[in-house]
Parts: C-alpha cells; sequence; structure tokens
C-alpha cells in the first residue's frame, strides 16, 4: 500500500500523503509519504458519510423517516422560504441521501470559494436557495450529485435535533467509536454536512469500520435503507459509493476542494468486503483521471493481499 500511494504521489506530483490502512478491525500504523503539517486532514466530500450516517441514526430512533417529506420538517416556512408553495416540499429524505432529489443546478460550485477560513455552516443558506427555485435542472429519482443534498440534510439535522450539526453527529456516530480529533474545519468548516469534516486518517478509519463493517446494520443490507443506482452496478446512498462483491460490498468515496492557489485538498476512503480498508488525504485538487488511477492502484494490492 506504502508502496502504491508513493508511486501514485510521484506520477502525479503530489508532495504531501497521509495514509492509514486497516484489516479486519485493526488500523495498521499511520504512514506519511512527507509529513504532513497536521495530524487532522481535510474530509472533503467524505464528510457526507458521517451526515448520512448521523441521518440513519435518527431515522433509526424515529425521529425522521426515509419517506418523511421537507414539508413534514420545516413546516410551512424555512426562514421566510414559503416551502410548501412549491414542489420541493415532497422531496423525501431518501431522495436527499440518494442524490435523487432533482435538485440542481449545484449552486454550492460556484460559492465555496466565498465561505473558505469561514467555520460557520453554511446549511441553512444553501437550503434556502436550493429549495426557493420553483423549477430545478435535475430529474427527480435519477442519481445526480450534488452538494446541496447534503446542506439540507444537515439542516435537517438541525432542525429536528434542535442542536448543531456537529455538535449532535460527533456525539452520535463519532465519539461511540474512539474517535476524538473530528470537527469542522477552520479553512472548509462552510461546507458543513456536505464536505466540512476533519480528522486524522486513524479516526476515519475508526468510523469506516464502526460504520460500515459486515457487522453493521447498513453494511450489511444497503439495499434495505435507500439505495440509486448510479452506473455500472454502482449504487450510492448515505453518503458513500458502493457495489456488491464476492463477499459482502465494497464502499468507497472521493473528496475534493479545488480553490486554485488558496486551497487544494484531495481524500479518498476504500473499504473493500469488509476486510481490508484505506483512508487516505493529500494536498492537490485531483482531476477524474487521479481519482480513478488512486483507487485502482490501492484496489490492486489490495485484492492481491487477501
Amino acid at each position: 500500500m506504502d508502496a502504491a500511494l508513493a508511486n501514485w504521489a510521484k506520477q502525479h506530483g503530489v508532495a504531501n500523503t497521509t495514509m492509514t490502512v486497516f484489516k479486519n478491525g485493526e488500523l495498521l500504523s499511520p504512514t506519511k509519504s512527507v509529513p504532513v503539517a497536521k495530524e487532522v486532514f481535510a474530509l472533503a466530500s467524505l464528510s457526507k458519510s458521517i451526515t448520512g450516517m448521523c441521518i440513519l441514526d435518527l431515522i433509526e430512533q424515529k425521529k425522521l423517516h426515509f419517506t418523511t417529506p421537507l414539508g413534514a420538517v420545516f413546516g410551512k416556512r424555512l426562514q421566510g422560504l414559503k416551502l410548501n408553495d412549491t414542489h420541493n416540499a415532497n422531496i423525501t429524505i431518501a431522495q436527499l441521501l440518494t442524490q435523487t432529489s432533482g435538485l440542481g443546478p449545484d449552486s454550492t460550485q460556484s460559492r465555496m470559494g466565498k465561505w473558505l477560513y469561514s467555520k460557520r455552516d453554511r446549511h441553512e443558506q444553501i437550503s434556502k436557495h436550493a429549495l426557493g427555485r420553483e423549477s430545478q435542472q435535475g430529474t427527480s429519482g435519477k442519481f445526480q450529485y450534488n452538494n446541496e443534498n447534503y446542506a439540507i440534510l444537515g439542516a435537517v439535522i438541525e432542525k429536528v435535533t434542535a442542536q448543531g450539526y456537529m455538535q449532535y453527529c460527533r456525539k452520535q456516530v463519532l465519539e461511540p467509536h474512539g474517535i476524538s480529533t473530528a470537527g469542522l474545519s477552520p479553512r472548509f468548516g462552510a461546507y458543513g454536512a456536505m464536505g466540512g469534516w476533519e480528522m486524522s486518517t486513524a479516526d476515519f478509519a475508526r468510523f469506516v469500520i464502526g460504520n460500515l463493517s459486515s457487522t453493521s446494520k447498513y453494511a450489511a443490507a444497503p439495499f434495505d435503507t435507500a439505495a440509486a443506482a448510479v452506473d455500472g452496478g454502482v449504487f450510492y446512498g448515505a453518503g458513500v459509493f458502493f457495489r456488491k462483491s464476492t463477499v459482502g460490498h465494497n464502499f468507497w468515496h472521493h473528496g475534493a476542494v479545488c480553490l486554485g492557489e488558496r486551497e487544494q485538498v484531495g481524500a479518498f476512503f476504500a473499504f473493500w468486503q469488509g476486510k481490508l480498508g484505506v483512508v487516505v488525504g493529500y494536498d492537490r485538487c485531483p482531476d477524474w483521471n487521479m481519482m480513478i488511477e488512486l483507487d485502482q492502484s490501492l484496489a490492486q494490492v489490495a485484492f492481491a493481499r487477501q
């Protein structure tokens, strides 16, 4: 794994990487090809898996249901937005989890640079903007990746729990697994539920083990919760991509913050067959080919060694 990551980083000019490998529930030593500045790293869109598990926790407590519409969560208004006056009030929790709400375009992409270095999340602001559109560019029921879905889930968590998003989710889905380094990033905290978390690679590995091992309720039967077909046997649900494997399922997700010279961050996790997994952080904004090559190079080692 070390060699595969080092070769990938050299090929793409990535200066700093950090990685934790875990197998059969045990963490192996975190590795760094070049020392990174901090123990914690920015999760970027890996944050969505924390939000997803937090929502599943609320469903388990029967405080929400997969079929709960946003109109039932926010009532007639979301801070002045007449939500019930549009079809957006009928978007369900399941549709947000699986990125099939039909919301679009993704308004966050052009605004993330403006929110840099602010720790105050923009859940309500994004929700009001996204749900205020009378017409959407997406297709309800069809997978279309959009940060707005998970920002709205952040607002849902705050509304249902009457607590801060970070405080509630940290208590419910992170601390039970011994995670101590997690919090909203000083750089990217404004992205909150859609991409604002940071923690050590070792702690995110603990999160994956605790929530995606085959013994967990979700990982044992991800199709029993909420899942959307993406392409080629790949599905999306609860903030992760997954596909069936010969043993259980493979789960993964990439993350990136691409703000030119101001900030560049990449993140990746994969968990194969509930046995072997990796969490990687690095200081580059990856393009699509870089992400695929990182996935493939580590997966080749994983399946060769099992």
